[in-house]
């Protein structure tokens, strides 16, 4: 027998419940799992200028924190807005969902490094609910913030 074609869930790591999670992406097989290809990839090495971004493209960005504000919108919801800026244009970071920990994360003057969707709100340029890595904390950083491509699936 292919040991290809065992099913997902004998894959050691990934288990009856994960694999019923996959079942439902369409992978069934070890060999679905190595053809279920990234839909983009996420090049943390290119480094893109906030007034070269594009609405509607993903991006990838690095810039310093300049002002951190929470608005309230009713008694329960409030927002998140971040402010970075690669020192010559501005890029809005809106959070609608967000923890209170992140709030102290977030400091003037700490680079960051953000990524996702950009649009356009009041004029300015945004990306709503970023992916984000603060760049300053040195050894603190996984696998993951190591990596300079880093692959974007549909999910």
């Amino acid at each position: 027998m292919n040991p290809l074609s065992s099913e997902i869930q004998y894959l050691k790591g990934v288990g009856e419940k994960r694999a019923i999670m996959l079942n439902k992406l369409g992978i069934n097989t070890i060999l679905d799992m190595i053809e279920y290809f990234p839909r983009d990839y996420i090049n943390r090495a290119k480094k893109q200028a906030i007034r070269d971004l594009i609405i509607g493209e993903n991006a990838a960005v690095i810039g310093e924190i300049v002002a951190i504000e929470t608005k309230r919108m009713d008694r329960v919801r409030s927002q998140l807005h971040v402010i970075i800026s690669d020192e010559e244009d501005y890029l809005l970071c809106t959070w609608f969902h967000y923890s209170k920990w992140i709030i102290k994360k977030f400091e003037d003057k700490k680079k960051i490094w953000v990524s996702g969707i950009v649009t356009e709100f009041q004029d300015t340029l945004q990306i709503v609910h970023p992916e984000i890595e603060f760049l300053d904390e040195g050894d603190k950083q996984d696998f993951w913030h190591s990596r300079t491509v880093l692959p974007v699936y549909s999910l």
